[in-house]
């Protein structure tokens, strides 16, 4: 049974492509059993812009919150974690919002 996930995106210049992120995950995901329900993609979006400032990832927690996603998703993917967070203290912050 696939594990459904949704994958977050983020260039932070309009010179990146976040197409090459989304067929990363996309060939990461599925040979590993995950499924990507919905990509969010921030573009031109600096790495210091808070996490909920981030129109991608603030329709991302709408959409979790809101029951959007059928099934939930359960694994959020992402190329690597500058593309979420820029340190661990941030990260640890979202996973206390997260598991709270």
């Amino acid at each position: 049974m696939p594990i459904p996930a949704v994958a977050y995106v983020r260039v932070s210049t309009e010179l990146q492509d976040p197409a090459n992120q989304i067929d990363y995950l996309s060939k990461w995901a599925s040979g590993r059993g995950f499924v990507i329900l919905k990509f969010y993609v921030d573009e031109a979006v600096s790495g210091v812009t808070p996490l909920l400032e981030r129109p991608a990832f603030r329709a991302l927690v709408q959409d979790l919150e809101g029951g959007v996603l059928s099934p939930r998703p359960t694994v959020l993917l992402v190329y690597e974690t500058s593309r979420l967070v820029r340190n661990f203290q941030e990260l640890f912050r979202l996973l206390d919002v997260v598991e709270n």
